[in-house]
């Protein structure tokens, strides 16, 4: 942090040229360990996000929480998700999609509620969700 020796007023007689320099170098010198403090911030927040989601949370098969919703598994899920996404498709037309993907009509709103409530409450369907919907855009992407 920066170090904080107050520089008297400008009128006090015993502060003179080589002390205002001092006081600058002073400053001049603990910047980068303020700005390196700054800039570590960013990779501590990466570091403590992946943190989050080991590969001990893996999510058995037969986990309730991968049951289907609605006849919508989660692969259906993240499928319909990926392409909202990557199409930039408006909320109001999202049921169309899940329509392409094989979601019988109707259904896509309320198992997008479930699933999305799934995620909030389960951080390791989160992380598999995160997982899955980044490696499905990446696949999209090389696609266009």
């Amino acid at each position: 942090m920066l170090r904080r020796r107050l520089r008297p007023r400008t009128d006090d007689t015993n502060w003179g040229l080589r002390d205002d320099a001092a006081w600058h170098t002073e400053q001049a010198r603990a910047l980068p360990g303020a700005f390196g403090h700054l800039l570590s911030i960013p990779g501590a927040i990466v570091r403590e996000a992946r943190s989050m989601f080991s590969d001990d949370d893996a999510i058995a098969p037969h986990d309730p929480v991968l049951a289907p919703v609605h006849g919508v598994t989660f692969e259906q899920y993240v499928e319909v998700r990926a392409l909202v996404f990557h199409r930039g498709v408006p909320a109001e037309r999202h049921h169309e999609v899940a329509h392409d993907v094989g979601i019988a009509p109707g259904t896509w709103p309320a198992a997008d509620a479930i699933w999305d409530h799934r995620r909030e409450v389960d951080r390791r369907l989160a992380g598999r969700y995160a997982t899955a919907l980044e490696r499905r855009l990446g696949e999209l992407r090389e696609t266009d």
